[in-house]
């Protein structure tokens, strides 16, 4: 428990030091813990958000309500989109899922 937060506040003050102009993607960023089924929040939503662009251009993965719940639908999803970028199918969204979920979605709003 004192190591993770000990990084938690090291991740809060790398936030902190951010320059200014790089703010503007600040939504891109890892949320710093590991998402799972059946917890809600601010970072869910985020998470719910870039699945649904993805799920919006592309039709491949199950879909996503955008309402702040890792529920059954948005596990299934992150599974889909983990088989996809060969990432290991746990449903569990951790720092390498988070990137290819926020990169998948910025290509496909590029297109």
């Amino acid at each position: 428990r004192k190591t993770l937060t000990t990084l938690i506040e090291a991740y809060d003050n790398t936030l902190e030091n951010i320059p200014k102009e790089y703010l503007i993607n600040l939504n891109e960023f890892y949320p710093g813990v590991f998402l799972i089924k059946g917890m809600t929040g601010e970072n869910i939503a985020r998470l719910q958000g870039f699945i649904y662009l993805i799920c919006d251009s592309l039709h491949n993965i199950p879909g996503v309500r955008i309402n702040g719940e890792f529920d059954e639908l948005t596990e299934r999803s992150v599974i889909a989109i983990q088989r996809q970028v060969g990432l290991e199918d746990t449903g569990i969204v951790g720092p390498a899922t988070w990137y290819q979920i926020v990169e998948k979605a910025k290509r496909v709003v590029k297109e």
